[in-house]
């Protein structure tokens, strides 16, 4: 008998936690705001904690991880995914 294993929070769910964050950074964008409201957004939401794991892991600090967010919301606002 086959039985799936429960996974633990932010492990294994790197993927969803990428399409997430990308998503909310296309409504914030979208929206108007400014990469330090995103940020205090993204550190109220529920998938803060494995999202800052995530770049924790891939050795990124948190002034590079505002220039990430800064960077994702001109790209979302010059192509067009935010109109």
């Amino acid at each position: 008998m086959y039985k799936r294993a429960r996974k633990t929070p932010g492990l294994g769910n790197e993927k969803n936690v990428t399409l997430a964050f990308g998503n909310l950074i296309s409504i914030y964008a979208r929206q108007g705001f400014r990469t330090h409201e995103a940020v205090r957004y993204l550190q109220r939401s529920g998938m803060w904690d494995d999202l800052a794991e995530y770049y924790r892991r891939r050795g990124v600090d948190s002034g590079q991880f505002r220039q990430i967010v800064e960077q994702k919301l001109i790209e979302r606002r010059l192509v067009g995914k935010a109109a």
